[in-house]
């Protein structure tokens, strides 16, 4: 069995919000979606699916009515789709907020013994909070947690879950807390 070393990008992010995972070629699309969810991190609480080249191709299990072109993800295997490297595919979670991921395949690597597979290899800048308007609504938040004269920055504060002192740094990704999550993830 091959390791996938994925790349992911969150789309219009700037500067980019990426992580870098490792994930058994043989696990499904619904895996890469738990990884997905656990590197953000998120709560797993929206639709999803994957895109190629702007069409659907499967979709969540959870009530769907499926075109006759998709398929469930807990069915399809990412060695199905990703064949070389840069194969990419889109990853859309969160239809309302419409949180869109670049997922490219960057290197394919023998399995190692020694490593507890997903994993994340590294990533950049923190997730966008669940709920918050996509990634325009995000960089909102931003600005009005920076104003403390802003007519919004007590409310967005409470909003999104920080103390009276405490800080958000949107450049901070905890890598031992996605590894944390991960091993999690069967």
């Amino acid at each position: 069995m091959s390791i996938f070393h994925f790349k992911i990008k969150l789309k219009g992010s700037k500067p980019a919000i990426t992580r870098e995972v490792l994930v058994e070629s043989e696990k499904t699309f619904e895996h890469l979606h738990q990884v997905i969810q656990a590197v953000m991190p998120w709560d797993n609480d929206h639709s999803y699916g994957f895109e190629y080249k702007n069409k659907s191709l499967f979709v969540c299990d959870k009530g769907f009515m499926l075109d006759e072109d998709e398929r469930l993800v807990s069915k399809v295997k990412l060695s199905d789709y990703f064949k070389q490297v840069k194969d990419t595919i889109t990853y859309v979670y969160d239809y309302g907020d419409n949180w869109e991921h670049t997922i490219t395949l960057h290197k394919i690597l023998e399995k190692d013994s020694k490593i507890k597979y997903p994993f994340c290899l590294k990533g950049k800048n923190a997730a966008p909070f669940e709920d918050c308007g996509g990634i325009w609504g995000f960089y909102d938040i931003l600005e009005i947690i920076k104003n403390p004269k802003h007519p919004e920055y007590k409310d967005t504060r409470k909003w999104i879950g920080l103390a009276k002192n405490e800080t958000f740094d949107p450049e901070f990704f905890d890598i031992e807390e996605a590894n944390r999550c991960l091993s999690k993830i069967k």
